[in-house]
Parts: structure tokens; sequence; C-alpha cells
């Protein structure tokens, strides 16, 4: 209800090959119910789109899916929609790596809450996708310098003195898809760098937050709401 421009968060899909559908979403009603515009961008690489639509992402490396979502804020806000003074980023798994990457590459933002994220590649080695993240990095790790110059270069930990804005880490202890040391590395990072941020850590709960006990999910819900209302709401 109301009229824009709203305090607005770009809700970044996983993946990175996922896709935002007509489809009940828990975190899209939590974040409009608080009175949030809620921006879902479908990406270079997401999925329902054909192949030339996935290749591009994969021909450049996934390097311009943040070109991408930069792009739909900045035509939300000259729609009207969003408020371009009050828009945070969220994301879960490789959206979560995008969220930190955005965070730490531009100052478009004001928050940020980045859930089971990526944010060291090599770390990354240490996953259930493990082959697959060698070949998405060009193949070849600890073949000297060179070869891990890719998984270096692509990660937000490599940039965390760069960040801009608050970021809210989430982490599940119980994640193997993407391991809570990826959360542990980037947080710590931003702290010795002096940078604002904050981790929720919650425990038993694997890669998919909404099969968690209802009493975590609970506590997931309101972490969320909890940082965007102290960045994105105008102060009384």
């Amino acid at each position: 209800d109301g009229s824009g421009p709203h305090p607005t968060v770009l809700h970044i899909h996983g993946g990175p090959f996922a896709v935002h559908g007509e489809v009940f979403n828990v975190d899209t009603l939590l974040l409009t119910a608080a009175g949030y515009g809620v921006l879902m961008v479908n990406f270079r690489g997401s999925s329902g789109y054909g192949d030339a639509h996935a290749d591009m992402f994969a021909e450049d490396g996934g390097r311009r899916d943040d070109a991408d979502v930069l792009q739909a804020v900045d035509v939300a806000v000259e729609h009207g929609l969003a408020d371009s003074t009050r828009v945070a980023s969220f994301g879960l798994s490789s959206g979560g790596h995008l969220t930190g990457w955005l965070l730490t590459h531009s100052d478009r933002f004001r928050a940020g809450i980045a859930e089971c994220l990526v944010s060291d590649w090599t770390g990354m080695l240490a996953s259930d996708l493990s082959a697959l993240v060698a070949a998405s990095r060009g193949g070849g790790p600890g073949r000297g310098p060179d070869s891990m110059a890719p998984y270096i270069e692509m990660s937000p930990a490599t940039y965390a003195a760069s960040c801009s804005a608050p970021l809210l880490i989430l982490e599940h202890e119980n994640d193997l898809r993407c391991p809570a040391s990826q959360g542990d590395i980037l947080y710590n990072e931003l702290k010795l760098a002096g940078k604002v941020t904050e981790m929720v850590r919650l425990p038993g709960v694997s890669h998919d937050p909404f099969c968690a006990a209802l009493a975590l999910r609970v506590q997931r819900a309101e972490a969320i709401l909890d940082c965007m209302d102290r960045w994105l709401k105008p102060a009384d």
C-alpha cells in the first residue's frame, strides 16, 4: 500500500542459475509487510530465458551480474518506486556472494545482508561443490600463484576494506554448500578493517533456512527485519 518511493531491498536469488518467479516467498512477504519495496531481478544467467541468456553469465565469468542488478536499481529509482537514499541488498548463497561483492565495489547501498555467502573462493574448495568451484574458476587450483589468482580476484573478502555499508552476515552452522567459515572470513576481515558488521549464526541449520526449526526461522526473520529497520527506516 502507499505510494513510492519506498525504502527498497534488492533481493538477489541464488544459484546463480536460479530465478525469481510468481511463487510464494516468505522473505518477500516479510519485507513488504514491514513496509519495504522488494526488487527482484532475473539477471543474466537466471533460469527460464534460454541458453543464450545463461551463456552470457558463463562467458563473462559472472562478472556482469552486478551491472545488471545495479541497472535495475537505477530503473526502480527513475520510476519513483525506490528511494535512492535507502536501498539495501539481501541474498543467500550466490545471492550472498553478490551482496558482498556489491557492498565492496559500490556505494549504492545503505546496508546489506549476506546469508550463506561465498566470500572466499579458495575456501569454497572445502564445500560439497569443490569440482564445480574449480571448473568455474578456470580449473587447476593449487598449481602456483597464477592458478589461484581467479579465486582471489573474484572473492568479496579480498576487498573487505572497501566495504561501503553495514553488513549483516547470516550463517548456517550445518551448511555444506557454503560452509560457515565463508561468513567467518568476511566478518573477521571487515572487523579488522574497522567496518560495521554483525553476525547471526544459526545452529544445526543446513543451506536451506526454511528447513530449520520454527524458533530458528523466527530468529532469522527477526534478524533480517532488525537490520533493515535500523539502516533503512528514517530517523524519527
